[in-house]
């Protein structure tokens, strides 16, 4: 399988037009825990609502693809969606996890890195930490 044919920014394209159709903007991300610059990290919080159908919607996604192709690993559950891909051409790993927060809400993040650099949950995790204690426990 050729990466021309599975693309993994398909993905990237279609959160954002779901984003965009839903009327939810990227949030600011500040990783500088990171020291990485090579690290893109997006991150979206979208309402946790039955005719959004937010993990619905990226699980069809994930699907689309081929499972042969390069990275490919797709983890779904009530709780959360966990789903990654490896461009090879242009040496990147892109993964994206969404999970159920309290307040009725799903956040979405999205990050992209060089294949060499060394994975790390730690902005996700920032997010995630960030997002709980403004939306309460």
């Amino acid at each position: 399988m050729t990466d021309s044919v599975y693309q993994p920014s398909r993905m990237d394209e279609f959160i954002a037009k779901m984003a965009d159709f839903q009327q939810v903007q990227a949030l600011p991300l500040d990783c500088t825990c990171l020291k990485d610059t090579t690290v893109v990290n997006t991150a979206y919080l979208f309402p946790d609502k039955k005719e959004v159908n937010v993990f619905g919607r990226l699980l069809q996604a994930a699907c689309s693809y081929d499972d042969s192709s390069p990275g490919y690993l797709l983890n779904y559950s009530h709780q959360q969606f966990f789903f990654t891909l490896e461009d090879t051409q242009k040496r990147q790993r892109y993964l994206w996890i969404a999970e159920r927060i309290n307040g009725d809400r799903i956040l979405l993040f999205c990050t992209h890195a060089p294949l060499d650099a060394a994975p790390s949950s730690a902005c996700y995790y920032l997010v995630k930490e960030e997002l709980t204690k403004t939306m309460g426990s």
